[in-house]
C-alpha cells in the first residue's frame, strides 16, 4: 500500500515536472518565432528603403550632371 502512494506521489511529482517544462519550451519557442518574424519584418522595411534610396540615386544620376560620376 504504502509502495503504491509513493507511485502515486512520484507520479504526481513527475506530471508537474513535465507540465511545467512543456510549458517553459512552449513560451520560449514561442518568443524565438516572434522575435525572428519582428527581425525579418524590419529587414523588409530597412531593405525597402535601401532600394529607394538607390533608385533615387540611380534616378539623380541620369538627370543631374553634378551627380554623375
Amino acid at each position: 500500500m504504502k509502495e503504491k502512494l509513493a507511485d502515486l506521489a512520484l507520479s504526481s511529482a513527475v506530471q508537474v515536472i513535465i507540465d511545467k517544462l512543456v510549458n517553459s519550451v512552449g513560451k520560449t519557442l514561442w518568443s524565438l518565432f516572434w522575435d525572428f518574424k519582428e527581425n525579418v519584418d524590419k529587414l523588409q522595411r530597412t531593405w525597402s528603403m535601401v532600394e529607394a534610396v538607390l533608385e533615387d540615386a540611380e534616378e539623380q544620376q541620369s538627370t543631374k550632371p553634378a551627380v554623375k560620376i
